[in-house]
């Protein structure tokens, strides 16, 4: 796959409606500190990867269940990679 290739395709699944309970996850953390604001851009930035590149999956989902993952947030990995393959396939 070559660079503009993985580019497209990640532009394109960044476009695709979002799952509903990640975006509630991300919106209920809290948002006047900044360091909430980055783990949420680093939560939506592994999501859209997880999205767009089918070859990286088993890495995000790797991340996902990490303890830095659980550091970032009190999102249940498991219900979220749940949600993330329901949209798949939706």
């Amino acid at each position: 796959m070559t660079k503009d290739s993985l580019w497209k395709r990640y532009r394109h699944c960044a476009r695709r409606k979002r799952s509903r309970t990640v975006d509630k996850w991300v919106k209920e953390m809290p948002q006047n500190n900044p360091y909430y604001s980055l783990a949420g851009a680093i939560i939506i930035t592994a999501v859209n990867d997880w999205r767009a590149v089918e070859e990286t999956r088993d890495e995000v989902e790797a991340f996902f269940r990490s303890d830095w993952f659980q550091r970032l947030s009190d999102i249940d990995p498991e219900e979220l990679i749940e949600e993330l393959r329901k949209e798949l396939n939706e």
